[in-house]
């Protein structure tokens, strides 16, 4: 299922994207003052852009807008940005953020492409809301049951074999639920 399409990008051009999103997310936090929803997509390894990535990111994007519109929380603003290190999207909610958090949670560890998105949310002095904040488990290695972070920080696995559990989530979604189509 895993077809590339953009080769490779640098740790530099990661690092960048990361300074990218904050100085972006400050601007927003500084226009309205409000909570700021930052949304990009699991992606192991250097290469950022696959088949599969516009569909995925897409899916993401409708599901927050339906969960916004289901609990009434306006959106402010909604910057999207396509570079090379992946699609991402930053967007600026009125509601709680800790209420933002704990939603975004459940739709990460329930929906079938769940754990391909990266959905952090900022509050308006700039922390951002991780699991550990909120005494949640972090999230599981796409590999093993070990903790994501630390598989990530010790490379405890090669990319092929990543992209495979990447494979077998997309399979999986697919077949039960069609959300690819």
């Amino acid at each position: 299922m895993s077809e590339e399409r953009l080769g490779p990008v640098t740790v530099e051009q990661m690092e960048a994207g990361r300074d990218r999103r904050k100085v972006a997310r400050r601007r927003m936090l500084a226009d309205y003052d409000m909570p700021v929803v930052c949304l990009t997509l699991v992606s192991p390894g250097p290469v950022k852009w696959w088949s599969w990535t516009d569909r995925v990111f897409a899916v993401a994007q409708a599901e927050l807008r339906k969960t916004f519109g289901d609990r009434g929380w306006m959106v402010r603003d909604w910057d999207e940005k396509r570079p090379a290190t992946g699609p991402e999207a930053q967007i600026s909610v009125n509601a709680s953020p800790w209420e933002i958090k704990r939603v975004l949670l459940k739709i990460e560890d329930t929906h079938p492409l769940g754990r391909l998105w990266d959905m952090d949310v900022i509050t308006t002095d700039g922390t951002v809301l991780d699991r550990a904040k909120i005494g949640i488990r972090p999230r599981r290695c796409l590999v093993c049951t070990k903790d994501a972070d630390t598989c990530t920080r010790t490379d405890a696995h090669p990319d092929d074999e990543l992209l495979k559990s990447v494979d077998r989530i997309l399979a999986r979604a697919e077949a039960t639920t069609g959300a690819l189509r």
